[in-house]
C-alpha cells in the first residue's frame, strides 16, 4: 500500500513489512536512505519514523542512522499472524506515548520473550493466538 521508494510524506510511526514485503515497497533501497530529505518538524526528528523488518532476527531501522537487531524467540512463531501481534503491540505501546523508535524495540523484545513461554507450552502447533496471554508475565518478571 506503500509508493515504493517512499516513506509517506508526515507520516510518524513504524512499518513492519517482512522481507518480501519490504523488498517490493523499497527494492534494494536501504531503509535509512527514506528519510534523506527531512519533511518533519524538528521537535518530531529522531524517534518518529522506524521500519522493522520481520523475520528470523528483527532488523529495526530508525532515524539517525539508528539500527538494530532483535534475536530469540522461537522458531515456532515463523506462522501468519505473528507479525500482526507485532505490529498491534507497537500501537499500544505508541497509544501509551512511547517514541516510535521505543516501541518497536520494546515490542520486539516482548513478543520474542512471550514467544518462548508460549513454545515452552504449546510446542510446534503454537498459534499466534497462544502468545499474548505470556506478554503480562514477561513484563512483570522484568519490571
Amino acid at each position: 500500500a506503500l509508493e515504493r521508494g517512499v516513506w509517506p510524506a508526515g507520516l510518524v510511526g513504524v512499518v513492519t513489512p517482512h522481507a518480501g514485503e519490504r523488498a517490493a515497497w523499497l527494492g534494494e533501497l536501504d531503509p535509512a536512505q527514506l528519510w534523506q530529505t527531512d519533511d518533519l518538524t524538528h521537535s518530531q526528528q529522531g524517534e518518529a519514523r522506524v521500519v522493522v523488518t520481520t523475520g528470523a532476527v528483527d532488523e529495526l531501522v530508525g532515524e539517525q542512522g539508528r539500527r538494530v537487531h532483535c534475536r530469540g524467540g522461537s522458531p515456532y512463531m515463523a506462522t501468519g499472524g505473528t507479525g500482526d501481534l507485532l505490529a498491534g503491540a507497537i500501537a499500544g505501546l505508541l497509544a501509551q506515548r512511547m517514541s516510535a523508535w521505543a516501541a518497536a524495540r520494546l515490542a520486539c523484545w516482548l513478543l520474542r520473550q512471550a514467544g518462548v513461554r508460549a513454545a515452552e507450552k504449546q510446542g510446534a502447533g503454537l498459534l499466534p493466538t497462544d502468545v499474548p496471554q505470556h506478554i503480562a508475565a514477561v513484563i512483570t518478571e522484568n519490571h
